[in-house]
């Protein structure tokens, strides 16, 4: 066990690559102590580096409360990062720090390896982890599952993601994602938003309804879902992953009661599993919204704006957010004047 004396309060990420999955390991120290540590694994989307930055930047947009200071690996931006979040983050080069940044990164490996074996075992412990869910939860059926989650990542937009298990396993044909088009963007009306689309298409086009629906959160969302589900006259149950004030997701929150979850069981496993696809899947998706090719159709959408321009604001303006924090006179070295101030208003009001 490896302690500060500080008294600093700090997070240290550590990363690993196994198999095509990225493990993640965040060591909390609090008072200078080692007090507790969260793991996650997702199969690697572009690279470790962008993979390991958008982990670590949306990570407290959440329950996690943000300490004074983070350790990440070498290989990552400290500027880009620290720019993110508002928190002091450093790359230790050496001694005590650097120490619990390889202890994570070992501790990464090792949760890594054991969790992608556990991803690979055979459909009989899938099976049985949503039968126990069904009788934990005294619901009919489990063997179709939806879970929610929501990003508001560098705060530009909200975006959504769903996706489906089926008998415990992933339906890669079911997942969907969402832009969110409230001027709200708190997860509250962020789920009263995404639940209406997904179930008002679910009533109108005659869709099988799911036997169980899952969100990434506490009673807000819950709140939020069963409003509108009320709304639609559907009758889903619904249950939110809360995590313990120590990082971890622990209980389960149905019908306004906490049921803790045995860590050992299949169900526990089966619960992880779904948060962190749906988390994956929604980072992914936000991750791609924010792409050249998504600036490109935005850029397409505004009449002035022909090949020429569009090539010369991109070569200019990596991302949407640059292009927002543009003044007009910046804007109108490319743009004729009034397109210039027709473009800044149209970012202002819908990006």
């Amino acid at each position: 066990l490896i302690d500060l004396y500080d008294g600093v309060d700090r997070d240290i990420f550590g990363y690993a690559i196994y198999k095509g999955y990225i493990g993640i390991q965040v060591l909390f120290l609090r008072g200078g102590k080692l007090v507790e540590r969260e793991s996650s694994i997702y199969p690697i989307i572009i690279d470790e580096i962008e993979d390991l930055t958008l982990f670590i930047s949306s990570f407290y947009d959440k329950n996690n409360i943000k300490p004074k200071e983070i350790l990440i690996p070498s290989i990552l931006d400290e500027e880009l990062i620290k720019n993110v979040l508002n928190i002091n983050v450093y790359k230790p080069v050496k001694g005590r720090k650097k120490e619990l940044v390889e202890m994570a990164n070992k501790n990464a490996l090792n949760s890594l390896k054991e969790k992608f074996e556990l991803i690979k075992r055979s459909d009989e412990k899938s099976l049985s982890a949503i039968i126990e869910l069904k009788e934990l939860l005294g619901i009919e059926s489990a063997n179709k599952i939806e879970a929610f989650d929501n990003s508001h990542l560098f705060g530009s937009y909200s975006v959504s993601g769903m996706v489906t298990f089926t008998l415990g396993m992933p339906d890669k044909n079911n997942y969907r994602k969402y832009k969110i088009t409230s001027e709200h963007h708190d997860d509250f009306h962020v789920m009263k938003e995404v639940i209406y689309r997904r179930y008002y298409r679910v009533l109108m086009d005659g869709l099988e309804q799911p036997d169980l629906i899952v969100a990434d959160g506490g009673k807000a969302q819950i709140t939020a879902a069963t409003t509108v589900l009320n709304e639609l006259n559907i009758n889903i149950p619904i249950i939110g992953l809360v995590k313990s004030d120590k990082h971890r997701t622990s209980d389960i929150l149905y019908n306004d009661k906490l049921i803790e979850i045995d860590k050992t069981s299949n169900l526990f496993h089966l619960l992880e599993r779904i948060q962190d696809e749906v988390h994956n899947y929604t980072i992914r998706y936000h991750k791609n919204i924010r792409s050249k090719g998504s600036l490109e159709s935005i850029l397409d959408n505004i009449e002035g704006i022909g090949e020429k321009r569009k090539k010369d604001l991109l070569k200019k303006y990596s991302n949407i957010n640059k292009m927002k924090e543009a003044s007009i006179e910046e804007l109108s070295k490319i743009l004729p004047l009034k397109v210039a101030e027709e473009f800044s208003n149209y970012l202002k009001e819908n990006i």
